[in-house]
């Protein structure tokens, strides 16, 4: 895991100085090390922050081939690498590390961009093919790890995080279309962030740039099997072997480190919990185990999850976090992932990436993806028209967030475009008619609701990976996209994960685990009700019981409102109403202070309907602060 920076120019020179202040602002990304390369005529520099978990002597970047036509610097894992230096030692080429990062140089001069394909895991890069004077920077197939990129005078920057191009040059700025984006359906779009100018590279996609400009190109997408398509697919017991053994080897993939101390994150669902019994099964020993406390019974799962560590004899970490934590590591949540948020668990997540660190580990693997795969959230159930009666009742976090709470904002663009609108999307549009309400008014006009979701709409590939896929499988898709890409893994994941220098791995989004789950009947994924049929009959060996019944819980924090301190409640008031948060271009003062004065009389089914616009407005305040919008 690293940060990586690259500079191509066709109007002034590189130079070194640019080159460091860049790398220099993602150090959190790579604390073990830095390079930097800049070719003989200046038009290209390559950066390097470094993070050691693999070939800690070598493994310096950037990267260079055995000739030196070829640079890059990579920032993730390559899993497979074993394999692919064998079949590449056998095609005559030779390498100077034991590094995985290395197998890129090879992969590319030996096949060129058909190289995307052979590639397994969790990365970003960029490569620069000198004899061909061309640049091209990929990103993984889900978003794992994030790569954005800004055109600014004839100058294309690329890095990790936008504070490296802030610190390279580009301006920093509030992109409004973004804001707008936010405001109707908390995501902005696949291609960009909060800033203007600043836009990232879609998961599954590749930019090229030369001196005639650039482009991207999309490599990979999901693809999910047209209803029109026979099921060629063995029994239901014969899948969950596979899936027990596909699952095993993607575990045993991601716990590979040159002597770097691995942990898991455990929660009290399954999908953490199926890592932890994995990993611990194929290192020989239990694997320790983070979590995050909460003191409110509807959103605490720490007592499960110890229940289940000290069932496997795991090391046991719970990370409490209370009103007044949350609020004191939010602002630096914020800066260090780059982007908003609709609860505190944001900060909860940093709290825990924190812990993890100060106990010196620098790896952690997670159960991110599991529910995408296996059709685990709420949402998905009402899509599929299987939801049971109480399913409400049983979900009462993901209330406003995955399950729409009370009336939104006009979603009829989607049921045009689609037949019908996912309940995720309805649920969004219950956060923006809250948040729009609290808008400037001017702003609100100049981004009408339907125009947003109609360019939206327009920028999908609706005819190509949409139509005549079930609900489920356009609700996953739309899902995986904006929530998942934008959200789960970049904001809450590598932002709140590298804050603290710390590699995170996700075994289910492995796209070899993918293909597989993507092709299972959806009854065995929502079976009579239950999500994520087939995992938990997979996982039996290795998941207590308490486990395997356990409904879905998303990891969501109290609103701050609901804790027993009064620490957050000030913290929020504080900012919402500072002269600070009155001059941005987005929001009334006055509506939101008549908000925040009601705050002390709403029941709790009104703080959990108001808490993510609330926490849009409060991060978005942060932002503003910590990058001077």
């Amino acid at each position: 895991m690293c940060g990586i920076v690259g500079i191509l120019s066709s109007q002034s020179p590189v130079t070194l100085a640019q080159l460091k202040r860049a790398t220099d602002a993602i150090i959190n990304r790579g604390p073990d090390g830095e390079g930097h390369w800049i070719s003989k005529d200046q038009t290209i520099g390559l950066g390097h922050r470094r993070l050691a978990i693999s070939d800690v002597v070598n493994g310096m970047q950037p990267l260079s081939s055995m000739g030196e036509t070829i640079w890059a610097v990579i920032n993730g894992e390559f899993y497979d690498d074993e394999a692919i230096r064998k079949q590449l030692k056998a095609r005559g080429y030779q390498f100077k590390t034991r590094s995985d990062s290395e197998i890129l140089l090879y992969l590319y001069d030996a096949y060129g961009l058909d190289f995307l394909s052979h590639l397994r895991g969790e990365f970003a890069f960029i490569l620069y093919d000198v004899y061909n004077r061309k640049l091209i920077a990929g990103r993984d197939r889900f978003g794992i790890k994030p790569l954005c990129y800004s055109s600014v005078n004839s100058t294309l920057y690329l890095a990790s995080e936008a504070k490296a191009l802030f610190a390279a040059g580009v301006p920093a700025a509030w992109d409004k279309d973004a804001m707008a984006h936010v405001s109707c359906f908390q995501y902005t779009a696949p291609h960009q962030t909060m800033f203007q100018k600043v836009q990232q590279l879609p998961p599954g996609y590749v930019l090229i740039a030369d001196s005639n400009g650039h482009q991207l190109r999309p490599y990979w997408d999901m693809d999910f099997p047209l209803m029109s398509s026979p099921h060629d697919i063995t029994s239901f017991s014969t899948a969950v072997d596979t899936l027990g053994h596909i699952l095993s080897d993607t575990v045993k993939m991601r716990l590979r480190t040159d002597g770097a101390k691995i942990c898991c994150h455990l929660s009290g669902g399954i999908d953490s919990a199926s890592i932890v019994a994995i990993a611990s099964a194929e290192l020989g020993k239990p694997i320790p185990c983070f979590t995050v406390g909460f003191k409110h019974d509807n959103y605490d799962e720490s007592i499960i999850a110890q229940r289940f560590a000290e069932r496997l004899g795991a090391d046991f970490h719970v990370v409490n976090a209370s009103g007044e934590s949350m609020s004191e590591a939010l602002s630096d949540a914020v800066y260090y992932s780059e982007g908003l948020a609709i609860n505190s668990h944001l900060a909860a997540k940093f709290l825990l990436n924190r812990s993890i660190a100060k106990n010196g580990f620098t790896i952690a693997l997670s159960g991110e993806g599991s529910d995408e795969l296996f059709a685990g959230y709420p949402h998905f159930k009402i899509d599929d028209e299987s939801s049971p009666d109480t399913l409400f009742e049983e979900n009462i976090v993901s209330s406003g967030v995955q399950i729409a709470n009370g009336e939104g904002l006009c979603v009829i663009p989607f049921q045009r475009a689609l037949g019908y609108v996912p309940e995720f999307i309805r649920a969004k549009a219950s956060i923006g008619l809250h948040l729009r309400s609290f808008m400037d008014d001017i702003f609100t006009q100049h981004y009408p609701t339907d125009q947003i979701y109609g360019r939206l709409l327009a920028k999908l590939p609706i005819a190509l990976q949409l139509r005549d896929r079930s609900r489920i499988h356009q609700s996953t898709y739309l899902w995986c996209k904006f929530a998942l890409a934008n959200y789960i893994l970049r904001t809450l994941g590598d932002g709140c994960e590298m804050a603290h220098s710390i590699e995170g791995r996700v075994p289910f989004l492995d796209h070899h685990l993918f293909a597989f789950a993507r092709d299972l009947p959806n009854g065995w994924k929502i079976h009579t009700g239950i999500e994520k049929h087939i995992l938990r009959e997979a996982m039996k060996p290795y998941v207590s019981e308490e486990i395997i019944a356990r409904r879905k819980h998303p990891f969501m924090a109290p609103p701050l409102g609901l804790l027993h301190d009064d620490k957050g409640i000030e913290f929020v008031n504080d900012c919402l109403r500072s002269v600070a948060f009155k001059n941005m271009p987005f929001f009334d003062r006055k509506k939101v202070i008549i908000h925040l004065d009601s705050l002390p009389h709403l029941s709790m089914a009104e703080h959990i309907a108001t808490e993510p616009a609330l926490m849009l407005m409060l991060t978005s305040h942060l932002l503003a602060q910590r990058y001077g919008l």
